[in-house]
């Protein structure tokens, strides 16, 4: 059984909906989104990847 704790982390107006969603840290945070750190031959780099919808890793 997984419980998970609900807390408000963030009040804003709409107006600033914007700023939130590009927001990493917060987003990272309330668990909305996770990094994904992959390799394209040599070279590493990062996403940001949504909890929500399917994906590969």
């Amino acid at each position: 059984m997984y419980l998970e704790k609900f807390i408000i982390k963030r009040f804003s107006s709409i107006y600033e909906l914007d700023l939130n969603l590009n927001n990493e840290e917060l987003l990272i945070s309330v668990n909305l989104i996770h990094e994904h750190i992959h390799k394209h031959g040599n070279e590493e780099h990062r996403n940001f990847r949504s909890h929500y919808g399917f994906h590969k890793h």
